[in-house]
């Protein structure tokens, strides 16, 4: 039986039911996307990168997020605090803090100063307006400061956060064991389900997530149900239907695997890189690969047709347990992820599987990198420690 159960909307109108199939050739984009919006942007020069601006800041950043048109960035920090910055002048527009919800993940919708946003894990519950809860998600405007409607239902810290590239829906996953999905439209959800069949009924001790790709026909949940990792792919319009494809690898198989493409690999390395928590998705431009960052220092690269895992990238340093993400370039030739050492490390995606695949480094970061996210327009790259750099190609800003 599907764990997945309909909502009722309040308007009906807000399901625009484009086509409905369950296969990946067809639900997946033509395209090789660079500006989402219309521009493709060519191959990026990520080794002649040089850092910009420096945008500074006083706590570690939890969360970067570009507008879909690349003129602006949306970084999110551990005080609470939500700045908007301008991609292309490299400075800050706006800072807001958000200190009765606190802030945690953040994502633009379609509006350049409109995001939602997911409260701070130690949030005071009592802190809450009536009827709402500390784990609301929230649609804020930054350009009057003020929240637009507030999305209630998960139980538990908000661990997972995504906006459709082609309409209003998003997808909130959350460590109290459910996926769900919204439409900014209405606050009650389209529906909601559990990857591990439970109902939500259980707290995920790890986080669960949940990522649209880029055709926003599809999307893909996770989480972690005792020792077994579960990656299951929707069809974003039936998904009451169930997973279409389902992938499960227990720590052991994660591990023999990891062993079988890096020989080399100390055994106990290995056994305490395969034990680190999932905690973030990435899909590649094309849909074709979604990146998985863990508590360690290794990202794992899932084939989304084959659904297998076709490369681990080590190498970078996360010896801290830190919640450090990787990102694909707009053209899919490069893989970014941040480091310990206070460095974005560059690894070549069509690269063959190597011990330690980093081809660059992008330095300057005085503190562990956490955030990484590519332009999708512009030959840029942001990362964030307590600063948010901008790191752009010293030949030339052009798209």
């Amino acid at each position: 039986m599907p764990s997945w159960k309909l909502c009722v909307p309040d308007d009906s109108t807000a399901h625009n039911v484009i086509i409905y199939t369950t296969s990946r050739s067809l639900l997946l984009p033509s395209f090789m996307s660079g500006a989402r919006s219309g521009g493709a942007l060519e191959a990026v020069r990520v080794r002649e990168l040089e850092r910009g601006c420096v945008v500074a800041g006083a706590a570690p950043v939890s969360c970067l997020d570009y507008h879909r048109e690349g003129e602006y960035l949306v970084a999110t920090s551990d005080d609470d605090s939500v700045r908007l910055i301008n991609a292309l002048e490299g400075k800050e527009r706006k800072k807001v803090f958000c200190k009765k919800y606190g802030v945690e993940l953040a994502r633009f919708t379609h509006h350049p100063q409109g995001i939602i946003c997911s409260s701070r894990q130690s949030t005071n519950q009592a802190a809450a307006p009536t009827g709402s809860s500390a784990h609301d998600i929230r649609y804020l405007s930054l350009y009057d400061n003020q929240y637009l409607r507030f999305f209630s239902g998960h139980e538990a810290r908000v661990t997972g956060l995504a906006m459709s590239y082609t309409d209003d829906r998003f997808l909130s996953a959350s460590m109290d064991g459910t996926v769900r999905i919204w439409t900014l439209q209405q606050p009650k959800c389209l529906g909601l389900g559990s990857i591990g069949g439970d109902g939500g009924s259980n707290h995920n001790a790890q986080p669960v997530l949940a990522e649209f790709d880029p055709s926003g026909l599809v999307f893909a949940a996770c989480a972690q149900v005792h020792d077994r990792h579960l990656l299951k792919l929707y069809d974003a319009r039936k998904f009451s239907e169930g997973a279409f494809e389902s992938f499960g690898i227990s720590e052991a198989e994660l591990r023999e695997t990891l062993q079988q493409q890096q020989p080399t690999i100390d055994p106990e390395v290995a056994r305490k890189l395969v034990q680190a928590p999932w905690t973030d998705m990435h899909f590649s431009a094309d849909g074709k690969n979604l990146l998985v960052s863990t508590r360690a220092g290794m990202t794992l690269v899932i084939d989304t047709y084959d659904l297998q895992i076709t490369r681990f990238l080590t190498g970078y340093r996360n010896t801290g347990g830190l919640d450090i993400t990787a990102c694909y370039t707009p053209d899919a030739g490069h893989i970014l992820t941040g480091s310990e050492d206070g460095n974005v490390c560059v690894f070549d995606a069509g690269e063959e599987r190597t011990m330690d695949g980093i081809v660059h480094r992008l330095e300057g970061h005085p503190r562990p990198v956490q955030q990484v996210r590519c332009n999708p327009v512009y030959e840029q790259v942001a990362s964030g420690c307590s600063h948010v750099v901008l790191w752009i190609s010293a030949t030339g800003k052009g798209k």
